[in-house]
C-alpha cells in the first residue's frame, strides 16, 4: 500500500546509493507521489494484461 512504501520511503537514502535518476535537488513528497502513481500504472498495466488472458515478460538490468 502507499501507506507500507511511505515507511520504507527515503529520498536521502536513495541519493546516498545512487538511485538512478534521483536529483539532491528533487521534493520529497512530489518524488513519493510520482513514485505511488508510477507503481499504479504498472499495477493496472499488469492487472488489464492477466485480465485479458495475457502476459508481460521483462527483465532488469
Amino acid at each position: 500500500t502507499p501507506e507500507e512504501l511511505k515507511e520504507r520511503y527515503s529520498l536521502d537514502q536513495m541519493i546516498a546509493e545512487g538511485v538512478y535518476p534521483v536529483m539532491e535537488d528533487w521534493d520529497a513528497e512530489e518524488t513519493f507521489q510520482e513514485i505511488v502513481q508510477t507503481v499504479d500504472d504498472v499495477q493496472a498495466l499488469f492487472q488489464a494484461t492477466a485480465a485479458s488472458g495475457n502476459g508481460i515478460i521483462f527483465y532488469v538490468f
